[in-house]
């Protein structure tokens, strides 16, 4: 990570931070708390709290090798980070950490049952949020989950609860963050539709009360 002095481009401060393999990948956004940033990756490194001083100097308060985002970056909410750990699907959990430790409070990974087709066509398919990205909105959280699935959620520092849920298609690698704007919520569709056909595509859902 390199921090800039925007007016002549003077490198303020420099922290090495990647993975413990060849192929490990930095796509994860920083997440600033105050004079602090948090940064993660997913190859075996995890995640590293950074104290900023006055002087621009820099050091890490924790780290936390369990806690490595791949491309979805964490939030800070109630003197905790939210966050997705792992880099596969099947490995991907959401985690929260305490802030001022990186000691992990608790570990999930919400899973639901879905069936697609009908009669004899019809199957069973075991889902979940997975590689999702979390975005506040009116004190809870907006889960825009792998497979295509939104789910309005509550994040506390003791556990995760859904609070409501809809799948808005049926594909994956929806791996591009979601945006709100004036209660217009914007979403990639990255992948075809499996069950409808449709896609990939921009989709944008009034999100604004009646």
């Amino acid at each position: 990570m390199i921090c800039l002095d925007p007016t002549n481009g003077k490198i303020d401060f420099e922290f090495p931070w990647r993975g413990t393999v060849r192929d490990s990948v930095n796509a994860s956004s920083p997440v600033v708390v105050g004079n602090q940033i948090f940064i993660s990756e997913c190859y075996g490194s995890g995640g590293v709290l950074l104290d900023v001083a006055p002087d621009m100097s820099v050091k890490p308060v924790w780290t936390n090798v369990s806690f490595g985002t791949h491309f979805m970056s964490a939030i800070a909410k109630d003197g905790c980070l939210y966050g997705v750990d792992g880099h596969g699907p099947q490995d991907a959990f959401l985690v929260c950490v305490d802030l001022k430790t990186g000691k992990e409070l608790w570990r999930s990974q919400p899973q639901w049952k879905e069936t697609i087709g009908n009669g004899n066509e019809a199957r069973e398919l075991e889902l979940g949020l997975y590689r999702c990205w979390l975005m506040p909105v009116d004190g809870k959280i907006l889960c825009l989950g792998e497979y295509g699935h939104l789910v309005m959620a509550e994040l506390t520092p003791t556990g995760y609860r859904e609070t409501s849920r809809a799948w808005l298609f049926a594909a994956g690698e929806t791996w591009t963050p979601p945006v709100l704007s004036k209660g217009l919520l914007y979403l990639s569709q990255s992948a075809r539709d499996t069950v409808r056909h449709t896609g990939p595509r921009l989709l944008c859902y009034d999100m604004r009360a009646e």
